[in-house]
């Protein structure tokens, strides 16, 4: 049986072998749960003629994420394989990005017209070929305004002359394309629905978001989160072993090189460390608690940052107290373990302050980094944790040893 991931991990000449052996059901069902990459060499080795049988076997809405990094040219000629009807489909779910409902929606659903029979819209439903959301049907005006839902249960117990504008529910909880990914989850955790339908910016019907689509995106949103921390691309699933090892070198090195430049903010201190061998001793403290609290933030603020940043700038001042806070207290205590341990005071008083001006300073930068990512399109939720890690134990080490150069010998 052939997997995603053991599809993922061999030669693209094999990859384009096993789709067509798969036949067209099977190899659609591999290649929706892959990459863009798997694509595009299956493109390259099978030609758009021999791969179309496969895509016309994808939803809309998967095929959608296929191309979403696909190349302009190549991407057309897949399109233009496909078939008018799916290729309408697949272009209007890729106006929007893939973290709003308009990304995240599905073009097979069921509405009829509002002046619709119950006969005739149970016809109608039985005709359509493909539905995601078959638990409702949705009615619409002359012009394609949603003007109701009603459950497919209730056409089912209702009079078959009935007109479904007679059975709607007028109260309709309905999402806009460019809602953010956390307002629909917030959405389906307030109304526990099946599927929710999205209107364009005109209240015209134009898709729907499944209950299944939205745990899939709160899956997503944890793994871009647990990611974030150590920099590991939340993708890597849906890569092969060459490709996944090859997305952590970068972070990799900047750890490296993070690590070599930790040790020569030591050297530069090294008579200061040689005089107050006692430094030494409190340096993994120091370093264990700017990156804690580095890695905290920056969890917290790529969290909001994927949920839309909503109120942004009084969260991020509101991130930055915490830090100050969290540093005065660690450096107090450990400023009171230094005296009580050593016994001299302006020792102590400057560990202690050291500890608390690190702190606060991995926390600033903990907040300024993501944002700083996200202004020059590198995405936060990969490059974040590695980057602030890295930034926030140079400058700890120098405001250590910095602040403890003070202390007369």
């Amino acid at each position: 049986m052939t997997t995603p991931e053991s599809f993922l991990d061999l030669p693209a000449e094999e990859q384009a072998a096993t789709l067509q052996r798969l036949g067209p059901k099977e190899g659609a069902a591999v290649l929706r749960e892959t990459d863009s990459r798997s694509l595009r060499d299956a493109m390259r080795l099978l030609g758009a003629e021999k791969l179309t049988p496969i895509l016309v076997e994808i939803p809309p809405d998967d095929l959608a994420d296929l191309f979403v990094h696909i190349p302009a040219s190549e991407r057309d000629a897949l399109l233009a394989a496909v078939g008018p009807d799916l290729a309408a489909d697949v272009r209007r779910l890729l106006e929007y990005a893939p973290d709003t409902a308009g990304g995240m929606m599905s073009t097979r659903y069921a509405s009829v017209p509002g002046v619709f029979t119950v006969l005739r819209a149970l016809d109608a439903i039985r005709e359509a070929s493909r539905i995601d959301a078959v638990s409702y049907i949705y009615s619409t005006d002359a012009g394609g305004k949603l003007t109701g839902t009603v459950p497919v249960r209730a056409l089912l117990l209702a009079n078959p002359d009935t007109r479904i504008q007679d059975l709607v529910a007028r109260a309709i909880v309905k999402l806009a394309v460019r809602d953010p990914r956390e307002t629909v989850l917030a959405s389906f955790r307030q109304n526990h629905f099946v599927a929710l339908p999205v209107v364009d910016d005109h209240d015209r019907l134009v898709g729907v978001v499944t209950a299944d689509d939205a745990v899939a995106a709160e899956h997503d949103r944890a793994d871009e989160l647990a990611y974030s921390a150590t920099g590991v691309d939340a993708r890597e699933p849906l890569m092969n072993t060459v490709r996944a090892a090859r997305s952590r070198v970068p972070w990799i090195t900047v750890t490296i090189l993070g690590g070599l430049g930790c040790a020569a903010v030591a050297g530069a201190f090294r008579p200061t460390l040689e005089r107050l061998v006692v430094l030494g001793l409190f340096m993994p403290i120091v370093l264990g608690l700017a990156e804690a609290v580095t890695a905290q933030t920056t969890a917290i603020v790529t969290r909001t940052l994927l949920g839309g940043g909503a109120g942004l700038g009084r969260f991020l001042a509101k991130e930055v107290m915490v830090g100050v806070l969290v540093g005065a207290y660690a450096g107090t205590v450990v400023g009171a373990v230094s005296l009580a341990w050593h016994g001299r005071g302006a020792l102590g008083l400057a560990i202690g302050s050291a500890i608390a001006a690190s702190i606060s300073w991995a926390a600033l930068v903990a907040v300024l980094v993501p944002l700083g990512l996200r202004r020059f399109k590198v995405e936060p939720s990969v490059a974040g944790g590695p980057v602030a890690l890295t930034l926030a134990d140079l400058s700890t080490l120098a405001i250590y040893f910095g602040v403890a150069a003070l202390v007369p010998a």
